[in-house]
């Protein structure tokens, strides 16, 4: 009985000191083809299918999961040709964390006796609420290849395919060991939390001691960075705004933010919208009502 009252310690002990990056400490990806250029490669090809099965592949194998955006928005902006902007509201309302945006270019040389041809690939990564760049690579082919005499389009958009997914394969082990390092850390293990996001946080009809309470909080929040008064945002002496850095999850900042009311014995709503969480103070009304000195 003692033997098993001691194994149920030491479970409860390692549980106390072990604590794992969730599934939902990890970023939400999506793969988009970036193809606005006229230069590039458009979506929908042969060629543009091989080298995001490259991109997912090397990302699926880090232990990340991948999301295509024809998947999550079927009949939204199928047309070709589109602008970063386009790219970033889609991944918004696909609810995207990080938008990894490829690019293919193809080049054809006509030396009259022979034609040859390279590829190269461009791969990048969007903090989508942020709009911060998180890495880019660019891989261009050692060497051209030849085509054949005979090569017609549907043989050259195979040969540029075939040169385009070696390469993607290197853009996407590039770009999948930049987003592990931010989410798990130097040393792999992911003692950090999780990948470090922006949020906005906005506090409306606090007082400055309010805010002095709230701020404690603020800094033993799991997760935490760093945090400061958004200079671009309203600040007043009952609305303050403020940019908080921090690797704690979406869903477990807003659990905080309510915990941190209840402790504080405040009333009050939080509503989310992408990265800003707007936490509104209710007050309780006071009851000045005359108290009868006896019953009648």
């Amino acid at each position: 009985m003692k033997k098993l009252g001691w194994v149920l310690f030491m479970v409860l002990l390692v549980g106390c000191f072990y604590n794992p990056v969730l599934a939902g400490d990890l970023p939400r990806l999506m793969l988009m083809g970036e193809d606005e250029d006229r230069d590039t490669v458009p979506r929908g090809t042969r060629v543009h299918k091989r080298v995001m099965n490259a991109f997912a592949n090397a990302l699926i194998n880090e232990g990340f999961d991948v999301y295509e955006e024809r998947v999550q928005l079927e009949g939204v902006g199928r047309r070709g040709r589109r602008p970063l902007e386009q790219l970033v509201d889609n991944a918004k309302d696909a609810g995207a964390d990080v938008i990894v945006l490829f690019t293919i270019y193809g080049n054809v040389t006509d030396k009259g006796y022979t034609k040859k041809y390279t590829c190269r690939v461009e791969g990048r990564m969007l903090d989508v609420q942020a709009g911060k760049r998180l890495g880019n690579f660019d891989v261009q082919a050692p060497r051209q290849g030849r085509l054949p005499a005979d090569c017609n389009r549907e043989c050259f958009i195979e040969k540029v395919g075939e040169m385009a997914a070696t390469l993607a394969s290197d853009v996407g082990q590039a770009l999948k060991d930049n987003l592990a390092y931010r989410v798990d850390g130097a040393d792999g293990s992911g003692s950090k939390g999780g990948m470090a996001y922006e949020y906005k946080l906005i506090f409306d009809q606090f007082s400055k001691n309010d805010m002095m309470n709230m701020e404690e909080y603020l800094e033993m929040f799991s997760g935490y960075i760093s945090y400061r008064p958004d200079p671009a945002g309203m600040n007043t002496a009952t609305h303050h705004e403020f940019i908080y850095n921090s690797r704690i999850s979406a869903a477990k900042l807003n659990r905080n933010l309510h915990k941190a009311l209840s402790k504080l014995n405040m009333k009050g709503q939080v509503t989310i919208d992408g990265r800003t969480y707007n936490v509104k103070k209710v007050g309780m009304p006071k009851d000045r009502s005359q108290q009868a000195d006896e019953e009648w």
